[in-house]
This record gives structure tokens, C-alpha cells and sequence, in this order.
């Protein structure tokens, strides 16, 4: 568990070498050495599976993220990292559960165990400054989470996720399956500012709250928090690779995001930032939606990884562990209907996973961010999202009508995904939710599809409109717009979400080498075809290559334009 910082050893420190100076005395307004935490505890509660274990000890430890509440992760909003994190180990949550000696791992389900058992056992977590939060919680049951890398850092299949959850509503929607999404339940540390509790010494929020909420001198604890698992995890984390991105590019080619041109870097797809597409056909036809389709800059996805990266790829001695089977294209990737329409046409079936594509921090010499794969948060700049349209292994949108698949399994299961990219930019400071988003897009009207002669027509009428904010809102807050304007160019890393959490993105750290790895040298003798030298002081280990910093879609800069001149990024997307 994770635990406010003691300040006992470092004064007897003191005393022992005799060279410190007075002692400063904690007390008084303003004058605070170490100010006042909140504390957030309770028990965490386990409904699952018996445990495996290995060596004497409990394999996985129960993981609780907290996030503030205005800004929670995917489904339900964009956060990339957990304002906090709290584990309970599993030696501790299950205390009384028979362990197996050897080094050999043994579960019981693996052995035909289908019972469950119930275990809790308490949790505290500090710090945390004044704010509200939300507790999102899984048990990990492989051993396999790493809260560090993108590769390792959320739940997998087999997983028993949960949290501080409204628990009546879990019980009402135990038949949605899938696609059901818990409530996340509020907790408050801190208290009004300006009352009586507050004091004269009182610490203000940092967080999304601050200023309304504050902490006391003595600090705050939040008690009695009950964080519930229960929900085992049914199908791997949706894993994928762009299409034809399984190699450096072929010959040096610069963009603006990445001017040196080289091959490593080289964008699966570009789309300019003044695109202009065609309003939705009015006479709706197979020629006619095809024509309107092809306007807008598309994308294939593979389930996996390819051939040549599975061994590498799934290797209980390496570092990845991907939940993958021999074969890529049979239980990897799976695509189903939540029974929602699309916000442009309420005959198109939303597909799941959910894809979106989020900037990456702006680095055209590849110094800052040589992996790719730190997302632009402020202060930095804002978030900014844009929207794919998923086809799913299909090819057109028509395809997409009644769209027969419900719910993950043999029949989800597909090798390829396709995506429709939108050119629209929802951009957001998640650190003031007050001031909402932003929908950004180059143009408000385009040429009807097949209409002759070619007619003008609203990208966005009131219908789509109306549609388009409802979708949003509820993840993004108060939905501002459209307004006009280039979308923000840079690099955009392509995301696949899950209604249960899980989810994968590309770029993320297996496709490439840290600065401490050395360099990436394309080798024979690794099984994956790529490896990192290890010149850095590390060991040498193999690189998925399909994982790396070329799986981005960029958005350029148009020189000269026109569209851009008079309708420049907005301010709200980190323009001028």
C-alpha cells in the first residue's frame, strides 16, 4: 500500500550527523514545511475466482486508480494516467488461501475450479490534494500489471475488475454484459472552502476542484470506502497493428512532423489539416454513399501482431506477455454493436471497440519523446481527440446497417478493422472542465455526395448536431461548436477502447527502445526481426516493430492555405 512519506528517519539523520540547523516548527498560517494530505480509506472487496499462486505466494495484487472525477479514463472520459495508485497484495487480500510451494504456477480454474471466493481486506492511500475522485479498481490476476508502460498498464482478459461503484445499479444491468458501464461513485476529500473546518492554515485544491474544496491544517481523511471487484474480464485487450507498418518505411520522406525523414518515424497515414470532405448524400445509394466515403482518409488495422512477432510477442520469459493465441486472427480482436447509432446517420450501427486517435506531444526531432508515445496533456497543451468512424472488418458504410453482431465471441472475432477518420478535433483542458470542449473542423459545409449539379450542403445539420453533442457529452462535458478551423497538426496515436476499460493504443513502448536501451537495430537473429542493442547499460531485448513510433496518423500543415489563414487552429486546440 502506498502511504504518506514518514519523516522520522530523516531527523534522527540529523541528530546522528550533527549537521543540520534548527528544526523548523510546523505550525502557523503560511508557514506549513510539510502541508496537510488527504487520506482516502476503506476496504477493498474481492468476489472472484480462487487465486493462482506460485512460490509460497499469492500471484497479483489488487490495483486501485483513482482519477479525479471530471477527468476519468476511457470509456467514460480521456484521462492517460491515474492521479494516484494503491495496491493491496494479494498475500494480504487473501491471507487464508492454500498457496502452491513450487515454482510452477498453479490456478485453480486451470484445473477445473469453478468456484468463487470472497475476500476484503483494508486499503489507505495518500496523498491527495482537495478534490473529488473516482476509484477504479481491478484484481491482476495473471501478475502481469506494470503501471509504467502502456503495454502492461491495464486490465487483461481474466482480470477481476470493479471499484467504488454504485452497487444496486451493477446488480439491475447483471445481464448487459460487456457493454454495461458501472457508475463511479464520488469520494470528497477536503472541505468548503471558507467554512469552519477550513481553518487559517487550510491547503487550496490542486486538483479539478480547487478553490471550492480545501484541506485542513491536520489534513483530511476519507473514510469508509468500499471498493468492490467482481467482474471477470472475458475477452484479451483489443490488440492491433496499422496495416503495412511492420517495417521502416521503404525511403526517407519528410513531413512536418517528422522534417529529417527518417524511415522510423515515417507516418502510417497523413491527412491534411484543411481537408475537405463531402456532405452526406440526401439520395442514398450505393454510388452515391461510396462517392461521399471515399472523401474521407481511411485506415485498416490487424488483429495482433504479425507472424514474424508472436513468439516474442507472447513469451512468458519476455517483457510483453500479449494475451495472444498462435494464431492471430482467431480470439484477438473482436467487433459487436453496443445497439447505438452513429451521431451522422441513425441507420449506421456504432461499432465497438471505440477508436480514437489523441495527439502526441509535438517533438519533430525525435529528443523529447523518442518512443512517441506521451500524449499532449496540458501543460503541454490541451487534449485533443480526433473521431474514426468504426467499420469494423467491413468496407463500406452501408454495411454497416443492422449490423447483426451483439456481443463479443466466435462471431466478433475479426483479423481486420477498418476506420472512416472524421475531420473533427474535440479539444479540452481536462484541468478546467468548466470551460467545456471544443469540436474543431476546417469546414461547415461541403459538395452533397452525387448531387448534380453539385449542391452545398451543412456538414453538420441540426439532426447530426444535436446527435454529435449527445454522443460527446457525456465524456467530455459542456460541448462547444463546431467552430471553424484547421485542425492542429502533429503526430496522432491511434486507440482502440473496450466498454469494459480495456484497451490498446499504438505507438507504445514495445515497438521501440529507450534512450537507456540503446539503439533499434534491425537483426536476423532476434525472433521478432528487431531489437534493441543494448548499448545504453541494458540488456538487449527484442522490439515488436508493428508497436512503434511509425503507427501514428499525422495531421500536416498546408502551406499557403487559404482555409487556414482565415480560419486558424483556435485557441481552445493550442492555436494562437
Amino acid at each position: 500500500m502506498r502511504s504518506t512519506p514518514l519523516t522520522i528517519a530523516p531527523l534522527a539523520a540529523c541528530a546522528v550527523l550533527l549537521g543540520c540547523s534548527t528544526v523548523p516548527v510546523d505550525s502557523g498560517a503560511g508557514s506549513r514545511v510539510i502541508p496537510p494530505a488527504g487520506v482516502i480509506q476503506g476496504s477493498a472487496l474481492y468476489q472472484g475466482p480462487h487465486p493462482c499462486s506460485r512460490d509460497g505466494h499469492i500471484v497479483g495484487n489488487l490495483v486501485l486508480l483513482f482519477f479525479d472525477q471530471n477527468d476519468p479514463p476511457p470509456p467514460a472520459g480521456i484521462a492517460s494516467t491515474a492521479v494516484n495508485f494503491g495496491v493491496v497484495a494479494g498475500d494480504v487480500l487473501f491471507a487464508n488461501e492454500p498457496r502452491a510451494a513450487g515454482s510452477t504456477t498453479y490456478c485453480p480454474k486451470d484445473h477445473g475450479d469453478t468456484g468463487t471466493i470472497t475476500a476484503s481486506a483494508p486499503f489507505a492511500v495518500s496523498p491527495f490534494a482537495a478534490g473529488t475522485y473516482v476509484i477504479e479498481s481491478f484484481f491482476d490476476y495473471t501478475g502481469d500489471f506494470l503501471p509504467t508502460f502502456k503495454f502492461r498498464q491495464l486490465p487483461e482478459e481474466g482480470d477481476v475488475a470493479g471499484g467504488y461503484i454504485d452497487t444496486t445499479d451493477a446488480i439491475l444491468h447483471a445481464d448487459a454484459g460487456v457493454d454495461y458501464k458501472p457508475i463511479f461513485l464520488p469520494v470528497t476529500v477536503g472541505v468548503p472552502a471558507g467554512s469552519v473546518d477550513a481553518g487559517a492554515d487550510a491547503a487550496v485544491g490542486a486538483g479539478l476542484d480547487g478553490g471550492t474544496l480545501v484541506l485542513p491544517p491536520n489534513g483530511y481523511v476519507a473514510s469508509n470506502v468500499t471498493v468492490s471487484v467482481g467482474s471477470v474480464l472475458p475477452i484479451p485487450r483489443p490488440y492491433f497493428y496499422v496495416q503495412g507498418v511492420t517495417a521502416p518505411a521503404s525511403h526517407a520522406a519528410s513531413t512536418p512532423a517528422n522534417p529529417s525523414g527518417d524511415p522510423h518515424y515515417a507516418p502510417a497515414e497523413t491527412m491534411a489539416q484543411d481537408i475537405q470532405i463531402l456532405a452526406q448524400p440526401t439520395a442514398i445509394s450505393p454510388a452515391n454513399v461510396a462517392t461521399f466515403q471515399a472523401s474521407l482518409v481511411s485506415m485498416s488495422f490487424m488483429a495482433g501482431v504479425p507472424t514474424g512477432e508472436l513468439a516474442a510477442a507472447t513469451d512468458p520469459s519476455g517483457p510483453f506477455h500479449f494475451q495472444l493465441t498462435p494464431s492471430t486472427d482467431a480470439t484477438s480482436l473482436f467487433v459487436w454493436t453496443d445497439g447505438t447509432k452513429v451521431p451522422e446517420n441513425d441507420l449506421i450501427s456504432n461499432l465497438l471497440p471505440e477508436v480514437v486517435f489523441t495527439k502526441l506531444i509535438d517533438d519533430p526531432d525525435h529528443t523529447l519523446d523518442p518512443q512517441s508515445v506521451t500524449q499532449q496533456v496540458p501543460p503541454t497543451g490541451p487534449v485533443v481527440v480526433l473521431l474514426g468512424l468504426n467499420l469494423g472488418p467491413k468496407t463500406g458504410l452501408l454495411d454497416l446497417v443492422g449490423y447483426p453482431v451483439k456481443a463479443p465471441g466466435p462471431e466478433a472475432a475479426t483479423t481486420q478493422i477498418n476506420v472512416l477518420v472524421r475531420p473533427v478535433a474535440i479539444c479540452v483542458d481536462p484541468t478546467q472542465p468548466q470551460l467545456g470542449a471544443t469540436i474543431v473542423t476546417p469546414f461547415l459545409e461541403g459538395t452533397i455526395a452525387g448531387s448534380s449539379p453539385p449542391t452545398q450542403g451543412a456538414l453538420f445539420d441540426a439532426t447530426v448536431l444535436s446527435a454529435l453533442h449527445s454522443a460527446l457529452e457525456p465524456i467530455f462535458g459542456t460541448i462547444h461548436g463546431p467552430v471553424q478551423g484547421c485542425l492542429p497538426p502533429g503526430r496522432y496515436a491511434p486507440n482502440f477502447v473496450y466498454p469494459t476499460g480495456e484497451a490498446w493504443t499504438v505507438p507504445n513502448e514495445s515497438g521501440s527502445c529507450a534512450p537507456t536501451e540503446g539503439a533499434l537495430e534491425l537483426s536476423a537473429s532476434s525472433s521478432s526481426g528487431a531489437l534493441c542493442s543494448g548499448d545504453g547499460g541494458a540488456a538487449s531485448r527484442d522490439v515488436l516493430f508493428s508497436q512503434g513510433p511509425r503507427a501514428v496518423l499525422e495531421i500536416t500543415k498546408t502551406a499557403n492555405s487559404s482555409t487556414c489563414a482565415k480560419f486558424p487552429v483556435p485557441k481552445a486546440c493550442g492555436g494562437p
